[in-house]
Order: structure tokens, then C-alpha cells, then sequence
């Protein structure tokens, strides 16, 4: 009797190895989806996919679907370009029409399973990438690996409901390796996410690096010490803290966000926000300091001074180097959680507020001079759009002096 059961535990094992099934109920969940479990397909080592050699941005996709599959089942498929008897194809067609005529037609697929094998169709190298996301998520993850997986015969329609489905990694409070960061970017591009808002500054610490400004980073990166308790108990680590990223670093990241059709959208937030800058550069703030890189967390008196002119030539070099570095159309300003107690109480500021004829403190705008010269900080850089926080709109009219035209973005 024992026998017969080890017997039948050594079969099961065995089938379980050798056969393994798609799954299609996956996240996000395609459009359409229309299963035929009583018919099967299968995918083995060895067998081929299929793909036009003379677009680089299909080749790499295929060459990520190779690499994925083999990662989750342990089945090494072969890129046999332009085979038409491959069991896997990608095929890129002009003709291909999107389930809706949005601005996410570019990301729209198809994923055929029948009888032909297995076809991913897009009009666009970005769709055809979704398609072989949506594929790897439906292939099973197998520790010890598998001799092939059988996918239940599908069709697939799918398209991105949001054009701008982005996620937020917040680096100026904590460092993250740009390791990391790359990992950051797969699970986004798992979970079809094309928007990678990279907080670049804070209080706390900042990240990016200015070559004309040298000490920003290095000095502005590090905090002496990190609160390791609830923020009324200012208990401390007392162990120095920093990081940031070289430019060429930060193109490194642009680059393989962008081989995964993701967009980074830098953040330097201000003119709150602000203090690591402040420790660098104290005449930028209203009282000229000292200030400290701040420990703990919490939103900071500490901000930039509106009404001195030296603050819009230290934000035209920040974001004209921002700006060379990152190609997106949004660049983010942060504008929340600023304090207006130091521009109550600042000659240079109050001076602003009267020359501009503003009525209060809140729609102060950190403007350094004649405000026809002065109203395009992004100058340099025509087509970007800013993006910033909900509660900026409320003081549009604080903010609109710092960008080149209006824009839809906040």
C-alpha cells in the first residue's frame, strides 16, 4: 500500500514537472478576454519566437520575452527571427486598429492562442511590449522549472484605460541605489505603469547632481543623524545619512525606464521643502541661516526667499540642468507645504509683495527680478509642461511666474 502511494505521489510530481498551465486571470486584468479551456497549446524548450530583426525596439521585446519565460518556468526558447512556423510570434501591423481611439491606441495588443501558435499583434512597438507582459504574467512561476506549459487556447484585446498611470519613489528622505531603482522600474512595467515620478529633493536630503553647483549634492545629500521615533520623541540615530546621483546616473535610469516605455518624472520640490538646499546655500533662505539638513520629518519653516533675486539664477541652473537631463514633457515643482511665516516677516520678501502688487503672503512668487524677463525659468527647455502638487492650483497665481506658459498639468 505504501508503495502504491509513494508511486502515485512520484507520478503526480513527475506531471506536475512536465506540464503546467497558463493562467490568464492576471493584474490588471486585460479588457477581453475570451478562454477555450478544452483546447490547449503548448510552449517547450527549443521552440522558436518570431519577431521583425530590423526594428530594435521589437528585437529587444523579444529578446525580454526569452529572458522572462525563462526566468518564471525554466523553458529557454530560441529567437528565430522572421520564422514563420515559430510557435511564438510578435508581429507589428500598421493596420492593427485599438479596441478606442484614445491617446493609449500606441500601448493597444492583441494575444491570439489557437492553432497558429501563439501571436501578439500591436501596431506599436509599445504594444507589443504590453502583449509580452501580459503573456510573462500568465506563464506560472516554477521553482524547479518545467519541460513545457500548456496555455488553454485565448483571445486577448487590451488597451490601457489611462494614459498616465504613474507611480511615485520618494529618494530624498530615504536613498535608494539605482539597483533598486531599476527594480522599481520592472515592477511598474509588470503592472503597466508608464510614468515614474522621481522625488529627487526634500528637508531631509537632496539627490541630483548639479555640476555648476557641486556642493548641492555633496554637501546637501547628508544629514548628521535620522530620527528613529515618533517625531515628538526627536530621538536620534546619530549616524550620518546620504546619497545622491550623478547625472550620468540619472541618464542611466532615463535610458532603461525608457527601454520599458516608462517616462521619469523628475521632482524638485520648492521653494518649500527646501532646507537641504539651504544648508548649502544660506542666502537663498530669509533669515540666512544657519540651517541644517534636516533629521526628521515633518513639514519645515525653512524656505526658499521670494523676494531674493539670487533664488531665480540658483532655480534657472537647477532646472536648466534638470531639464538636459531628463527629457520628459512634465517636470515636477513640488509648491506644497510652504510655510509663509518667513515671508511675513522678510524685508526682501514683503518688498516683492509690494513692487508685484500682490495682496498677501500666499501668492508671493519666488520671482528674482523684472517679471516680463523672469517668467520662464524652463526657458531653455520649450514643450515641457510643469506638474505639481494639488494645493498649488489654489495659488496658481503664486506659481505661474516660475514657467514658460500655463499648463493643464496643475
Amino acid at each position: 500500500m505504501k508503495r502504491t502511494g509513494l508511486f502515485l505521489l512520484a507520478c503526480t510530481l513527475a506531471f506536475t514537472v512536465m506540464a503546467q498551465r497558463a493562467d490568464y486571470n492576471i493584474i490588471p486584468l486585460p479588457r477581453e478576454v475570451t478562454t477555450d479551456t478544452t483546447q490547449l497549446q503548448r510552449i517547450a524548450s527549443g521552440m522558436g519566437i518570431a519577431y521583425d530583426s530590423s526594428n530594435a525596439e521589437v528585437s529587444r521585446t523579444a529578446q525580454f520575452l526569452q529572458q522572462w519565460v525563462k526566468e518564471a518556468t525554466g523553458i529557454q526558447l530560441q529567437l528565430t527571427p522572421d520564422d514563420k512556423k515559430a510557435q511564438v510570434k510578435l508581429l507589428l501591423n500598421p493596420k492593427f486598429k485599438a479596441p478606442e481611439a484614445s491617446q493609449t491606441a500606441s500601448e493597444a495588443y492583441t494575444i491570439s492562442v489557437g492553432k497558429k501558435g501563439i501571436e501578439l499583434t500591436a501596431a506599436e512597438p509599445a504594444g507589443l511590449f504590453r502583449a509580452a507582459q501580459t503573456l510573462r504574467k500568465s506563464m506560472p512561476v516554477l521553482k524547479d522549472g518545467a519541460e513545457a506549459v500548456e496555455l488553454p487556447y485565448v483571445q486577448i484585446a487590451d488597451q490601457p484605460r489611462f494614459s498616465y498611470r504613474g507611480v511615485l519613489l520618494d529618494c530624498g528622505r530615504h536613498f535608494f541605489s539605482v539597483e533598486f531603482v531599476k527594480q522599481f522600474l520592472d515592477a511598474m512595467a509588470l503592472h503597466g505603469c508608464n510614468q515614474f515620478h522621481w522625488h529627487l529633493s526634500e528637508d531631509q536630503g537632496w539627490r541630483f547632481e548639479v555640476k555648476a553647483l557641486p556642493d548641492l549634492a555633496k554637501k546637501g545629500s547628508v544629514r548628521q543623524k535620522s530620527i528613529i521615533a515618533p517625531a515628538k520623541v526627536r530621538l536620534y540615530d546619530n549616524i550620518p545619512y546620504g546619497g545622491y546621483y550623478t547625472q550620468e546616473e540619472c541618464r542611466d535610469v532615463v535610458r532603461y525606464a525608457a527601454e520599458r516605455y516608462i517616462n521619469v518624472v523628475p521632482e524638485i520640490d520648492m521653494p518649500g521643502h527646501m532646507q537641504s538646499a539651504l544648508h548649502v546655500f544660506p542666502n537663498l533662505g530669509c533669515t540666512g541661516g544657519p540651517y541644517v539638513v534636516a533629521p526628521h520629518w515633518g513639514v519645515m519653516r525653512e524656505v526658499l526667499c521670494g523676494g531674493n533675486p539670487e533664488t531665480l539664477t540658483f532655480l534657472k541652473t537647477v532646472f536648466g540642468e534638470l531639464c538636459d537631463v531628463f527629457p520628459s514633457p512634465y517636470i515636477h515643482i513640488g509648491g506644497d507645504e510652504c510655510p509663509k511665516e518667513r515671508w511675513k516677516n522678510c524685508p526682501k520678501c514683503q518688498a516683492k509683495i509690494k513692487e508685484l502688487g500682490l495682496t498677501d503672503e500666499s501668492k508671493v512668487a519666488v520671482e528674482g527680478g523684472d517679471r516680463r524677463r523672469h517668467r520662464n525659468v524652463l526657458a531653455r527647455n520649450e514643450g515641457r509642461r510643469r506638474s505639481c502638487q494639488a494645493e498649488t492650483s489654489r495659488h496658481y497665481e503664486s506659481q505661474r511666474l516660475l514657467l514658460h506658459r500655463p499648463s493643464a498639468a496643475c
